[in-house]
């Protein structure tokens, strides 16, 4: 959400230099759920009008990894699902235990979408049909 926030800050710069901490820093990129393409994706068309401009497009792979990443790690094909220990999703242990969680089925569906319009962009077909079925799937 620092993302999200940081769209108004005039100075580009404090949220071009955040993002590149935790993509290509040293930021634990899976601590928590977020949603960095679909903050970074509605920063560029509010500052650049594409999102193949500024750092948006330059982290297009970072972004695409990411997503992969949390698939590889915590999607379920049994219940098919995010699952995660609920205080890792910002919930208190009372709101329900481990398990699959709505709400990062519901991030996994706003980045994909995002990424589908970033490769859209960029000029990358192939991704961008790929990232608009995988929005479909978070969909149903």
């Amino acid at each position: 959400h620092h993302i999200m926030e940081g769209r108004w800050i005039r100075d580009e710069t404090v949220v071009d230099d955040y993002a590149r901490f935790w993509f290509r820093g040293d930021g634990w990129r899976k601590q928590y759920t977020w949603w960095a393409a679909y903050a970074l994706w509605q920063r560029s068309l509010l500052l650049h009008h594409r999102p193949s401009e500024g750092i948006t497009g330059s982290l297009f792979g970072d972004l695409d990894a990411h997503y992969h990443s949390w698939l590889r790690t915590h999607y379920s094909p049994r219940g098919e699902c995010m699952f995660t220990s609920c205080h890792a999703d910002g919930e208190e242990n009372s709101a329900g235990l481990d398990g699959c969680r709505p709400t990062i089925n519901a991030a996994m569906y706003g980045e994909a979408n995002a990424l589908s319009h970033i490769a859209a962009s960029l000029g990358n077909e192939s991704r961008a049909r790929y990232f608009e079925a995988e929005a479909s799937r978070w969909r149903r």
